[in-house]
């Protein structure tokens, strides 16, 4: 059992935003009280001389049940047949509580046109302590069930498997319903067929011991959606239409290990259909918040993955990897936007992104690091205190491990606002490439103190060295330029330190 319980600081308005009340570069706050005590002086209604702003607390919370057996049974020599069932429990809650007037009598919560249930004989005057906009939750219920049969001699390693899954979800609401506050449950029902093989190149020869091999894997998914998509209107309203995401995809490749040096090559392609993007409210300047559902997607990924290494000496690795691959969206479909506060559909907008590059992950990726141990190369070694009461490694152990990284080829997420005219066809933003270079450092002693161990571990990070400028993530814009496009810088240079103690 799992339960959770946390939130942060969040504001409302009903007018000019607390952060727009600036003074000298910070928030005015003596304005924002002077103007929450102006409203109510001179508003003639209730609604009017409510609180212009006020803060809260945005809170949730989850409790997380579960359940799990299995079984593995072996038929014979090489056949071994297993399989099990799994249940999980999943309730969630999240609110909103005044914490602060902000020098306001009272903050005037709209049911009237906020709440699908209207004013329903609430009372719209709220004062610290009391919940507003938000207070609801989910109970989710998942099952999965699943068996394997596995064929394994000297040279093949085969396995088949295949799994039933379904999950069932209730959504409660008490902002937006008054006398009955649950849903319908929204169910769905799932599944997977999955297969690989590995062969041992002449491991037949050599009494079942190979340094090489070759495999291949594949498999069918068909995912549940997830319960943001079932009730994608933020009520408790079951979205129309639904629809499993399914993914086929398969790998083949070549791993190689030998004394000092190990080679993994793997070739990949999927074919994602009908995945469905839920977004978080997103509120443009001076606009009125929404979020979108698309659904339907068809997205094309294939690539090459390579991962290597060489143990140069007993002391130091040196290993790389390079990852490159081309994701593309398949197909055009629509999008529905939603209204923030109702839940209702607000616009229903066609998206045309067949042939747009898939953002959010670079596509290509290569790096490199060099570990060593300084200490072990100098021939460092152990001894034990004469007297007996302390045994202790003299010069300790010393790992440092320079890591390279450089990212290319990665486009911003798109907006499906921004994807609306049929002609326009450009790729999104293409975020510039970047090189970044981390540096880690960690000691290690052990002390046995009478017939006690203790570990002492000092360890120190630096990440970004060389303080490289880059942008971590984005969407993009109405123009696909970086005028338009909105996102994140990647931290610059930053190090972490600490020590840690093992009893």
């Amino acid at each position: 059992m799992a339960i959770a319980h946390g939130g942060g600081f969040w504001t409302e308005t009903k007018g000019k935003s607390i952060a727009a009340h600036q003074k000298d570069g910070h928030v005015d706050w003596d304005a924002v009280v002077a103007e929450n005590k102006e409203a109510y002086r001179n508003g003639t209604t209730e609604k009017e001389r409510s609180a212009q702003n006020a803060l809260s607390d945005y809170i949730a919370g989850h409790t997380q049940i579960g359940a799990k057996s299995a079984f593995e049974l072996e038929l014979s020599e090489k056949f071994t047949l297993g399989g099990g069932l799994h249940y999980q429990g999943y309730f969630t809650w999240e609110k909103e509580q005044i914490t602060d007037l902000l020098g306001g009598e009272y903050w005037y919560e709209d049911y009237a046109t906020k709440s699908l249930a209207g004013e329903a004989g609430r009372n719209p005057i709220k004062k610290v302590g009391d919940y507003i906009r938000t207070r609801n939750g989910k109970n989710t219920h998942f099952g999965t069930l699943y068996t394997s049969l596995a064929f394994k001699n000297t040279s093949w390693n085969v396995e088949l498997g295949a799994s039933l899954n379904g999950s069932t979800t209730q959504r409660w609401d008490k902002y937006n319903y008054v006398d009955d506050i649950y849903s319908d449950w929204a169910t769905g029902i799932g599944g997977a067929v999955k297969a690989g093989a590995l062969y041992r190149i002449g491991a037949a020869q050599n009494g079942g011991k190979s340094a090489s091999s070759l495999y291949l894997n594949g498999a069918y998914y068909s995912r549940v959606p997830y319960s943001s998509v079932f009730f994608a209107s933020g009520n408790n309203q079951v979205s129309e239409g639904v629809k499993n995401e399914q993914n086929y995809l398969g790998e083949f490749g070549f791993r190689s290990v030998l004394s000092r040096v190990g080679v993994e090559a793997t070739f990949y392609a999927s074919y994602w259909k009908n995945k469905s993007i839920m977004s978080s409210p997103y509120k443009p300047l001076e606009e009125e918040a929404y979020k979108y559902m698309i659904t339907g997607l068809d997205a094309f990924h294939f690539g090459i993955e390579v991962d290597a290494y060489y143990n140069f000496a007993r002391w130091g690795k040196l290993a790389g990897y390079a990852s490159v691959g081309k994701w593309e969206w398949k197909n055009d479909v629509s999008a529905k936007i939603y209204d923030n506060y109702t839940g209702q559909v607000a616009q229903e907008i066609n998206v045309y992104s067949d042939g747009l590059p898939v953002g959010d992950a670079p596509q290509t990726q290569i790096g490199a690091s060099l570990s060593f141990n300084p200490i072990a190369a100098l021939g460092g070694y152990s001894s034990v205190d004469p007297h007996g009461a302390i045994s202790y490694a003299k010069s300790g152990e010393l790992n440092v491990q320079i890591g390279w990284n450089y990212n290319a080829r990665y486009w911003a997420d798109f907006e499906p606002n921004t994807r609306t005219d049929a002609q326009d066809r450009t790729e999104p933003y293409k975020l510039p490439d970047y090189h970044l270079v981390n540096l880690s450092v960690n000691y290690m002693r052990h002390f046995i103190v009478g017939n006690k161990a203790l570990g002492v571990n000092l360890f120190f990070n630096l990440n970004n060295l060389f303080d490289e400028w880059y942008i971590e993530r984005g969407k993009d814009g109405a123009d696909h330029t970086i005028k338009t496009f909105t996102g994140y810088w990647g931290q610059g240079r930053n190090c972490a330190f600490g020590v840690k103690l093992t009893l």
